[in-house]
């Protein structure tokens, strides 16, 4: 006896094959396929929860990295009020520093994850997405 081997790539197998499920199993077609809906919805709300996970998370560091800068600011020109002028310099100009490094490395890393994604996508020079 001789089997024949297919291939199929996407969530359902091949019309011929629901329909030969179908025959063995009333209903087996409809269940492979509300099987395929169920699974494409449940990692749409994965997805979704990560989404939003992550934008709670940046929202968050946000909120604390503008109260820890603003915190800094007020204690520098406490200092420098006091007559700790260097200190207080210190303090406000490393803080805003701090922050700069930060937003520079934010706007690299996001250039970098921009053109991984267009070199999956268009292939190894991403050229096909510049132009």
């Amino acid at each position: 006896m001789m089997y024949a081997l297919e291939y199929s790539s996407g969530p359902l197998p091949p019309p011929a094959t629901l329909e030969h499920y179908n025959q063995l199993i009333p209903g087996g077609g409809d269940r492979i396929a509300g099987w395929a809906e169920k699974q494409a919805e449940h990692r749409r709300t994965l997805e979704t929860k990560r989404i939003d996970a992550d934008i709670a998370n940046e929202s968050r560091g946000q909120t604390f990295a503008f109260i820890i800068t603003v915190m800094s600011i007020i204690a520098g020109t406490f200092l420098i009020y006091i007559g700790r002028d260097t200190y207080g310099l210190t303090l406000m100009l490393g803080e805003l520093s701090i922050l700069a490094g930060v937003f520079v490395y934010s706007n690299v890393s996001q250039k970098k994850e921009l053109r991984r994604k267009l070199q999956e996508l268009f292939g190894a020079d991403g050229e096909n997405a510049e132009g």
